[in-house]
């Protein structure tokens, strides 16, 4: 039996774009025209607001497609090495807020996945949901003991939902691909099948619940963050149990004045948050937009932060975090060709590109930052150029890098919100000074554990290799740097190198020949 159902979900995008007109302000002249006169004669497409551009058009779109259609939108609002920076900034403004489906269906959801009755492990149920969203929707209750909870509860039938809408984004992106030349540099399957993956972990809540578990032992007894408490013991992979917070929403500047809370520490606060969770657990949350953020009243002269809803988590190797930090800290002194090696050193860029065009081609967009005051500068602004650059020299993007602009640009957003003047360029410099001051004193005490001592012996060996690969580096480093580094600085540099691949070669042969 044929399942028409995808046939009239394709049929229904094809009268959206047509009404719409996307392919024309998108500059193409396509037969969609020949579908304009039904959206004509149907009320519910008179209804939809006429788009002033491109951008808008395609979220009023994604919006009346639907949830998943809202969750596309949102994963190309973090692509800006794929799509243009209109398109990205305009899809930031969609929000993922859904009609409520029925508290019977989520109580029947609940005590099908506990296998027991609602009214033996809760009590005070409140039908009404506190949020709904494409995913899941969240109700008040109590335990039986009297503590206040929420239950996240996944929506009924999401996943067919979700493999239906995917397998008609695959088709048209096929389709689009093949009839627009022009869009094969979108990667619009690579784009579907990344969003495949988000949902596929999102519809897990068993999966948010152990991230939420996670946060909460990083930042435990922490004045800057606090995580809801996880009742494992109620948790499953269609509802997850929480303790029910209490703060004042990030959005609510009334009310935080009212409560007298430190809005300067509190800005401050966010943006040293979001850094301690990449560069001192590399693990973060990548979805605080305001709706996720709420501040403890507790202390109003130190505020504290407390987060909600941890289905999307960025996470970083050692490898990366070290590099970021690396560039952060030569852009602060606008090293642009650091920035240039630094990328081809963790292979974020093939070793064939030409590294002085790759830094002339990022002093040129970075330089026009660096002419606003420090207290206007945005890092996320920062990033976001310097993905556009790689874009021209096919850089290899990361998805922890794209996670991490995002957050950024959300939580710079929120900081000059909550206090216009934060200067966001000194916290960050204090930061990225502190964490590595701390790293060099890590570096320094070789002794602190077994396993270091372990890792140095092994080490050992292979050091003349990476004493000679310093070298080499130093010598292409001054090359590109077209003599920026003296020839004295280097001298001094190999004499010391030097010193130390002969004493590393005679600790070898004293360990291996030992005297009798």
């Amino acid at each position: 039996m044929i399942n028409f159902k995808p046939i009239f979900r394709l049929f229904e995008i094809v009268l959206i774009i047509s009404h719409l007109k996307l392919d024309v302000l998108y500059g193409s002249r396509t037969l969609l025209w020949m579908f304009r006169w039904v959206t004509k004669i149907l009320p519910k497409y008179s209804k939809i607001s006429k788009p002033n551009s491109r951008g808008e058009a395609l979220r009023i779109a994604f919006t009346e497609l639907g949830p998943i259609f809202i969750k596309l939108g949102q994963l190309i609002s973090v692509r800006p090495d794929l799509f243009p920076l209109d398109i990205v900034k305009e899809l930031t403004k969609l929000q993922d807020r859904v009609k409520p489906f029925p508290a019977d269906i989520s109580k029947k959801i609940i005590e099908k996945s506990l296998e027991v009755k609602l009214t033996k492990i809760f009590k005070n149920f409140v039908d009404e949901p506190i949020a709904s969203a494409s995913i899941a929707q969240v109700h008040i209750a109590k335990t039986l003991s009297g503590e206040s909870i929420i239950i996240k509860v996944l929506r009924p039938n999401i996943h067919q939902q979700i493999a239906k809408d995917i397998t008609v984004m695959r088709f048209s992106a096929k389709i689009i691909t093949r009839i627009f030349k022009s869009s094969k540099r979108f990667r619009m399957l690579e784009v579907v099948n990344e969003l495949q993956k988000i949902l596929a972990n999102e519809i897990d809540l068993g999966r948010e619940a152990a991230n939420a578990s996670e946060l909460r032992r990083n930042f435990k007894d922490s004045n800057q963050l606090y995580v809801p408490k996880i009742y494992w013991q109620w948790t499953r992979k269609s509802i997850i149990v929480m303790e029910k917070i209490h703060g004042i929403s990030i959005t609510d500047l009334e009310k935080l004045k009212k409560h007298q809370i430190n809005i300067k520490r509190l800005a401050e606060k966010g943006v040293e948050i979001f850094f301690t969770q990449v560069f001192r657990d590399r693990f973060f949350h990548a979805d605080m937009h305001p709706g996720n953020i709420f501040v403890s009243y507790k202390n109003p002269l130190d505020p504290k932060y407390i987060a909600v809803d941890f289905g999307i988590m960025g996470s970083m190797d050692i490898k990366s975090q070290t590099y970021m930090a690396k560039i952060f800290m030569a852009f602060f002194q606008r090293d642009f060709y650091r920035i240039a090696y630094l990328h081809r050193q963790i292979g974020w860029i093939e070793g064939d590109v030409d590294l002085a065009d790759f830094a002339d081609e990022i002093r040129i967009l970075s330089e026009p930052i660096f002419d606003k005051p420090l207290k206007d500068i945005s890092f996320g602004y920062l990033l976001l150029r310097l993905l556009q650059v790689g874009r021209k020299f096919d850089m290899h993007i990361q998805p922890q890098l794209l996670l991490f602009q995002k957050t950024l640009f959300t939580i710079e957003g929120l900081g000059k919100k909550l206090y216009p003047e934060l200067n966001i360029w000194e916290i960050v410099k204090k930061y990225f000074e502190k964490w590595q001051m701390e790293r060099m004193l890590d570096e320094f005490n070789p002794l602190r554990n077994t396993e270091t001592i372990f890792e140095c012996l092994t080490t050992l060996p292979k050091l003349p290799g990476i004493l000679h690969d310093t070298l080499t580096h130093i010598n292409e480093y001054n090359y590109i740097k077209r003599n920026a580094v003296t020839n004295k600085t280097v001298d001094s540099t190999k004499k010391w190198l030097y010193f130390l691949l002969g004493f590393s070669l005679a600790t070898i042969l004293a360990l291996t020949y030992p005297i009798s």
